[in-house]
């Protein structure tokens, strides 16, 4: 079993094989709901837990599918955050929205809060 998690508004929705679990989280570099965010977290965080090679996709690959998955890794591994996305970036290119790392940030210490 894999699994793919899209994270784009823009981008057209993906067709995975049948066996494929697929989640399309529409996400911008900015400005989201802290609900639909923290859903977007939440999602990959369950895939990392249960072991379930996942794919975290968005349109460049640079901003939000890091952002994202750095925040399930600082969740599900309790590491901090920004050394998250670090080890997350270490060997490909990011540039992470600096209003979208500040919604993730923001959301992250809610949830590790509760």
């Amino acid at each position: 079993m894999h699994s793919i998690v899209q994270v784009a508004i823009t981008e057209l929705p993906l067709q995975p094989p049948c066996e494929f679990i697929y989640c399309r989280i529409p996400l911008l570099d900015g400005g989201n709901d802290p609900g639909i965010l923290q859903l977007a977290i939440g999602c990959v965080a369950t895939l990392i837990q249960q072991r379930i090679p996942t794919l975290v996709c968005c349109a460049a690959g640079m901003s939000r599918s890091p952002a994202i998955t750095a925040a399930a890794i600082a969740m599900t591994e309790n590491l901090d955050l920004n050394e998250c996305l670090k080890r997350v970036t270490k060997f490909r290119v990011g540039d992470v929205s600096p209003g979208l790392w500040e919604d993730v940030r923001r959301v992250t210490e809610r949830l590790s809060r509760q």
